[in-house]
């Protein structure tokens, strides 16, 4: 019997709320609360406490179905974006069909990570997150050029989030380009955002941006003294 049917619940926001379980801190809709525990239960392997987590994940794509709306596709994007190694292939596909759609504002709208942040602030740290598992996803498929790209348009929207500095450090690092990858950190360093001062941090403790660009630039200058070399496994493209 469809869940839907028998409860008098929307699929959608059943998957939205099974999401909730899968999150730090989430809180389950107590309309919700029964069809979900069911959902978990099921998904619990016999003599286990918790749910296996990629069958939690595999039911919030099931109950949506082909997405068609902003709120579908993200459930579907993120889903897949959580999912293990053999689903990048699906990651790719949703999370650039929500992308290159309308977002699903609530998904950022009344969610301020900073004190100070605007509703357009909150909803280019959202693109930078979507932006970020579509550029890891395609560091595991191996394709570093689309990772790169990905990494590089979260730098452009969201400047100083370090996540998407250390991927692009990454994606060069594995196109074996680490005088390109060392002379560009050594420019992140003339960024603002780099800077010790009350407004970023006053020491590197602080400074996330600060810290996180002198660690990679001393992991890659490393690695060029060592006459480092990224080969792929022979499996991979």
């Amino acid at each position: 019997m469809n869940l839907s049917s028998f409860f008098k619940i929307d699929n959608t926001e059943l998957a939205y709320q099974l999401f909730e379980t899968q999150m730090l801190g989430g809180d389950v809709d107590k309309k919700y609360r029964y069809s979900v525990n069911k959902i978990l239960k099921e998904c619990t392997p016999k003599g286990d406490t918790y749910p296996e987590r990629q069958q939690v994940l595999l039911k919030i794509i099931e109950l949506i179905g082909d997405p068609t709306t902003p709120k579908q596709r993200f459930i579907v994007a993120k889903a897949y974006a959580w999912s293990r190694a053999g689903y990048r292939d699906k990651a790719i596909y949703y999370l650039k069909l929500y992308l290159n759609n309308p977002l699903y504002k609530e998904a950022y709208i009344h969610i301020k990570f900073n004190v100070d942040d605007t509703p357009e602030k909150s909803k280019l740290h959202h693109l930078s997150e979507m932006y970020g598992y579509l550029g890891k996803a395609y560091m595991g498929e191996y394709d570093f050029d689309n990772a790169l790209s990905a990494y590089e348009y979260m730098i452009d929207k969201f400047p100083e989030a370090p996540p998407a500095y250390m991927g692009k450090c990454e994606a060069l690092i594995k196109k074996n380009e680490l005088t390109k990858c060392y002379n560009w950190l050594l420019d992140c360093k003339k960024l603002p955002y780099y800077k010790l001062n009350k407004q970023y941090g006053k020491t590197e403790e602080e400074n996330w941006f600060h810290f996180t660009i002198n660690r990679l630039l001393k992991d890659v200058e490393e690695k060029i003294n060592k006459g480092y070399v990224y080969r792929p496994r022979k499996n991979k493209k």
